[in-house]
């Protein structure tokens, strides 16, 4: 595997469909069950037509259909840098893996998708709802030992 360039905070959005084969890869890796990974243009419209609300329009998401149980990950096809750098700021200001130098770890557009894509993992795995951000972030990170 190769490591991609360091994100640059001007730089444009992180095209996520030529990552759908290894995200797929790195959730059938580490999922307990089969995960949908759903790559979307807008989460809070994709919600909407079928929940008919969304609260925010966030660049991930885990869903579980409430009829079969199936579980699935949404992503934002387009994440902006702007996202990303505050999504990477969050993940660095609350804590729960100090070990880890958060904005050296995920510095590349792929490292960002594998975390984002593991900690929407760590919902479902763990059914953990939004108060446990800073565990689903640790969850990711103990699956991100190798360089992405």
């Amino acid at each position: 595997m190769f490591k991609d360039a360091p994100l640059e905070p001007d730089e444009s959005a992180i095209l996520v469909e030529p990552f759908r084969q290894e995200l797929n890869d790195l959730l059938q890796r580490n999922a307990t069950q089969r995960v949908e990974l759903l790559i979307v243009p807008d989460i809070a419209e994709w919600c909407a037509a079928r929940y008919g609300t969304c609260d925010g329009n966030p660049c991930a998401m885990a869903i579980r259909d409430g009829e079969s149980g199936a579980w699935g990950v949404l992503l934002r096809g387009h994440i902006g840098a702007a996202t990303v750098r505050s999504c990477i700021d969050r993940v660095a200001l609350f804590g729960g893996h100090e070990d880890v130098d958060v904005y050296e770890r995920l510095s590349s557009p792929r490292a960002f998708l594998f975390h984002l894509v593991l900690h929407e993992l760590a919902h479902l795995e763990n059914n953990w709802r939004q108060d446990r951000e800073d565990d689903c972030d640790a969850w990711a990170f103990e699956r991100l030992a190798g360089p992405c």
